[in-house]
């Protein structure tokens, strides 16, 4: 019993020092029974080692997909940025189409310089802008034809500073490109304020491959200018030249068509050597008046040239009639202001003429309703009618008649400013006075850009100089 006892007492398993109990090694049971705990203890480790390496592999591939979520977010703002950058030149294409269609229409009603540069303004994000004209010569000078942000252009002339920025374009023949102040180094200094750009553009304008123009952007909205804006402006500039092109053949017709009107002027003048350069001087007059009153260019070659034929009508009025020194009897009376209607009639028998038709015959109108042949009065009379009117009253009053003698200009503007209210259209009247009064070399100058650009050759003058 005491050794069963003892045998009861000792270990079934290995103790802390290794040792086995005889008894339990022998024991199949038991050694079954540690084999298997073995077993699982070998299964656990791997699971262990399984395990580490799932985890390792999910970590692997949530930083994998991490940076695809990031490839995707860069290729998606990328996308939107390139949809952006479309959706931008396609509203741009647009833009520039839009610009071009009144461009191109323009050719016929004037003021082609002013759209150029309100699409290179507009398509660039510009803030100012300056069209510069290069008249015919062999001088390199330039005229300001347009201007946005500027008090003193298209008036003025062009100050030293963009007289430079003219420069670069002939220098480098290509767009000069200003990002920044520092571009201006060593130029002359801007005039004022208003020339002190930020940034800006300068383009040249050419046709068949001369000059015509140049073109300033300047003081982006946002931002700077780039080399996209440039290739923006060439490109406007180079339908722009179409168009340009377009308006020079419009001006040789126009060359045709004055041969015509001079023809039809110098056949009144064959029948009143007292009217002799008078319809010259009214158009030259009356073409002024209407620039300073803010006209277009369309509208001051219309009154142009219907000062030029005011007195066309003068055709079918008999000479006793024309050139009687005194009174005008009521019969002659009504054959003498029969003239306005007799010029309509023939004008509107050349399609070309037929838009200033009207300007002819209302020219004797008067502001208080007492003229003829309608008797229309204030607003109702078309403006270039009571311009040619109060210009032709004026040259009247300062030209020999048979029936008056001439008046000094200071007698004439006395008279203009008597009968303003009541013959005269008075906003008229303070324009053509500014007008009379401005330096010679002032209206000539004006006039020779206006025959530039409308078609009218300077050394082959219409009726001679006055």
């Amino acid at each position: 019993m005491n050794s069963e006892a003892d045998g009861m007492g000792q270990s079934l398993f290995p103790g802390a020092d290794g040792a086995t109990n005889p008894i339990g090694d022998d024991d199949p049971v038991l050694r079954e029974m540690a084999q298997l705990r073995q077993v699982y203890l070998n299964q656990s480790k791997r699971r262990e080692r399984e395990l580490a390496e799932v985890k390792s592999m999910v970590n692997r591939e949530s930083r994998r997909t991490t940076q695809l979520e990031r490839d995707l977010n860069t290729l998606k703002t990328s996308l939107q940025a390139a949809e952006a950058r479309a959706d931008t030149m396609a509203a741009q294409a647009d833009q520039l189409a839009a610009h071009l269609r009144r461009i191109y229409s323009a050719v016929f009603r004037g003021g082609v310089f002013g759209l150029i540069l309100k699409a290179c303004m507009e398509l660039t994000g510009a803030t100012k802008g300056i069209y510069l004209w290069q008249p015919p010569g062999p001088e390199r000078r330039f005229k300001i034809k347009d201007a946005v942000g500027f008090q003193k252009y298209p008036g003025a002339a062009p100050s030293p500073f963009i007289q430079h920025l003219v420069t670069q374009v002939f220098e480098s023949d290509d767009t000069f490109l200003a990002v920044d102040r520092k571009a201006f180094k060593g130029f002359p200094a801007p005039a004022d304020d208003e020339e002190r750009f930020a940034n800006c553009i300068v383009a040249p304008v050419v046709i068949q491959d001369k000059l015509h123009g140049v073109i300033i952007v300047a003081d982006k909205q946002r931002g700077t200018f780039t080399q996209e804006d440039c290739r923006t402006m060439l490109s406007i500039g180079s339908h722009a030249s179409v168009a340009l092109h377009n308006l020079k053949l419009q001006t040789e017709l126009r060359q045709t068509h004055v041969t015509t009107i001079a023809a039809l002027a110098d056949a009144v003048e064959l029948k009143d050597t007292y009217t002799h350069g008078h319809c010259q001087q009214v158009a030259r007059f009356a073409r002024q008046v209407a620039a300073e009153l803010g006209l277009n260019d369309a509208d001051q070659e219309r009154i142009y040239y219907a000062a030029l034929l005011h007195d066309v009508g003068k055709i079918g009025v008999p000479d006793m009639v024309l050139l009687k020194a005194g009174p005008l009897l009521p019969e002659e009376l009504t054959m003498a202001r029969a003239h306005v209607r007799l010029g309509y009639d023939l004008i509107t028998q050349i399609p070309w003429l037929s838009d200033i038709a009207n300007l002819v015959l209302y020219h004797h109108e008067r502001w208080d309703g007492g003229g003829y042949p309608e008797g229309v009065a204030g607003e109702d009379i078309p403006l270039g009618s009571r311009i040619v009117g109060a210009v032709d009253t004026y040259c009247t009053m300062t030209t020999n008649r048979p029936y008056q003698k001439s008046r000094s200009k200071d007698d004439a503007l006395a008279e203009m400013r008597r009968v303003s209210g009541s013959q005269l259209d008075p906003r008229v009247v303070e324009a053509l006075i500014r007008v009379v009064n401005m330096p010679e070399t002032e209206l000539d100058e004006s006039e020779a850009e206006f025959m530039s650009v409308y078609g009218v050759d300077e050394d082959k003058p219409l009726i001679g100089k006055l």
